[in-house]
């Protein structure tokens, strides 16, 4: 079983556009779409988020599924779940964050 490193670059393609670059581009991704759904559902439409259980659960999925598989798109995936249901659930537990 190979551990793939996002942060030395251990088990990955080093070259441009390879498996580390899509990597961290997968992460960017993932904040950007965390910070979309905060301006624009939870202070436009008034759906309760918490942007930074979000932000917490969902790069806790992404880098543990990137670490395992190896691959982005995989990642991406449990990450947006995860970032879904730190996002919409937290708020029912501790409140919305900072956006109170």
């Amino acid at each position: 079983m190979i551990f793939h490193n996002m942060f030395t670059g251990d088990g990955f393609d080093l070259g441009f556009m390879g498996g580390l670059s899509t990597a961290w581009l997968g992460a960017v991704i993932l904040f950007f779409i965390a910070a979309f759904c905060r301006k624009y559902l939870g202070e436009e439409m008034d759906i309760p988020f918490n942007f930074y259980i979000a932000l917490t659960v969902g790069f806790l999925a992404y880098f543990i599924a990137v670490a395992f598989t190896g691959s982005f798109k995989w990642g991406l995936g449990l990450g947006l779940i995860g970032m879904a249901i730190g996002g919409f659930g937290a708020p029912y537990f501790m409140g919305e964050g900072s956006s109170e």
